[in-house]
């Protein structure tokens, strides 16, 4: 017989059966089950739709993901095609056939659920929400937000620009810090110099100089500079306000009780001068170690120039580590204004 095309054959097979047209993938099968038989592969066709226990109709595939991650022993029976028990002859007559499995054959493995799997495991303690950087744009809240006071247009406008002009023209000689970091010799990122105050009390007393030089790092600097004219003049405007701040608290323990009839008032005796020229330079988080200064020093620090931001990071007490995070404030600095920190 002269070799027959596909087509040919499923249409031959379909002409001879008795039963329901099944779909074309069934009668395919059955072509190949039978070595290309047409007559044979409709008696098989027949045979398995007469026969209570024999293979139904296969099932579609489903493309749909859940198909996918369904537990193979969930899936109904005719998810997956079967072979059959019995396999037909060329003559039409069917043999036994013996399954896979036998019946001392070990039972499979129970089926795992994929999305067990892949479902992300739940968190082993409460997260603790992150919360973003706060602006504090107004002395109303510096004061509310951190153990600060923030005070606008402090020193007349007049003195304030000719400070301002008279600091930059001192810039011009200060000097960058360098200190050892990592075995290697890092330098500041900004000019720095230091100024102390000559008072009627400290005009013979070495002792004032000594103290003011060493402030950075407790490593020995130059001898500083006295104070500038203007700078005495500021002075008088900054104390005033940094003393009516601190009347309205209670004193720390080792904190300096001052000076005066009423004991609290606050003097500046050293400046620590920095210079910050362009938006490249700048200082990152850092925490200084004030103590040469002594316990609880009173610090005021006055902007001139440009509008810089300062940013505070609070440090978490170890007990409420577990409770809460730590939080960062802006504050930006406009020129003439004067930051005072209470403890």
């Amino acid at each position: 017989m002269d070799r027959v095309d596909t087509e040919t054959l499923i249409a031959m097979v379909s002409s001879l059966l008795t039963v329901p047209q099944p779909g074309q993938d069934v009668v395919l099968d059955a072509i190949i089950q039978c070595n290309g038989n047409a007559k044979a592969a409709a008696e098989f066709i027949d045979a398995i739709h007469t026969t209570p226990s024999a293979i139904r109709k296969r099932k579609a595939p489903s493309s749909d993901l859940s198909n996918w991650l369904t537990p193979s022993a969930s899936r109904p029976s005719g998810s997956k095609p079967m072979s059959s028990s019995k396999k037909p002859h060329h003559d039409g007559t069917t043999s036994a056939r013996p399954t896979a499995q036998s019946s001392g054959a070990s039972p499979s493995k129970p089926a795992v659920d994929l999305m067990s799997v892949l479902r992300q495991a739940p968190p082993s303690k409460p997260s603790i929400p992150r919360l973003p950087p706060l602006t504090l744009s107004n002395p109303a809240m510096v004061a509310q937000h951190i153990p600060c006071t923030l005070h606008l247009s402090i020193l007349p406008a007049e003195l304030a620009c000719n400070l301002f002009h008279t600091m930059v023209d001192l810039s011009q000689s200060w000097k960058r810090n360098k200190w050892w970091l990592f075995d290697r010799v890092v330098e500041s990122p900004h000019r720095t110099s230091f100024f102390v105050r000559k008072t009627s009390c400290a005009d013979d007393d070495e002792s004032w100089q000594e103290v003011a030089q060493y402030w950075y790092n407790g490593r020995p600097t130059n001898p500083p500079e006295n104070f500038p004219h203007l700078m005495e003049e500021a002075c008088q405007y900054v104390e005033k306000v940094v003393n009516e701040e601190m009347r309205k608290r209670e004193r720390l323990p080792l904190e300096w009780a001052g000076q005066g009839t009423d004991g609290q008032l606050w003097h500046a005796n050293v400046a620590a001068s920095n210079c910050y020229e362009g938006t490249q330079e700048s200082v990152g988080l850092h925490s200084d170690q004030l103590t040469y200064l002594g316990p609880y020093p009173t610090i005021a620090s006055l902007s001139l120039g440009t509008t810089r931001v300062f940013r505070l990071r609070e440090v978490i007490p170890s007990d409420d580590i577990s409770t809460r995070r730590a939080r960062t404030f802006n504050i930006p600095l406009p020129h003439n204004s004067v930051r005072h920190f209470i403890r």
